[in-house]
């Protein structure tokens, strides 16, 4: 039996002491951060593929859709007017910031709606972060 707990430590002792020999080690004078690798995002395609005006009592309701990259990306619409042009020009500007969390890579579809005052034969120009998009005389 003690011949048996003998071989049984030398086995265990051998076991921890191949650990700490076979396993790898920092080389950097211990800096646990050796190589850092940084996640670059390249800018995705987003697409304006549906717009529409309705004008009532000297007020347009802008509305539309985008495709996403991801069902994580939101959007802000304001909308503005063109100073000193005729025709009246609104300027609706899309704001999609880049998403930086995980997200299922799964293009979606979002909506968006906005109102702005204008004359009735006003032109519409949309802007995706500050990236002409369309303009179109609804």
């Amino acid at each position: 039996m003690r011949r048996l707990f003998i071989i049984a430590l030398i086995l265990i002792a051998f076991g921890i002491l191949s650990i700490f020999i076979f396993s790898p080690h920092l080389t950097n004078n211990g800096n646990i951060a050796a190589h850092v690798s940084v996640a670059t995002s390249t800018p995705h395609v987003i697409t304006l593929v549906s717009l529409q005006n309705s004008y009532r009592r000297g007020k347009h309701t802008i509305k539309g859709s985008l495709v996403m990259p991801t069902p994580c990306y939101t959007i802000t619409a304001n909308t503005s007017m063109v100073p000193s042009t005729t025709p009246p020009v609104i300027r609706l500007n899309l704001v999609v910031p880049i998403d930086t969390g995980r997200c299922l890579a799964l293009t979606a579809t979002t909506t968006f709606s906005t109102t702005q005052v204008a004359a009735k034969g006003a032109i519409i120009k949309a802007y995706i972060n500050n990236t002409f998009a369309t303009s179109t005389a609804l």
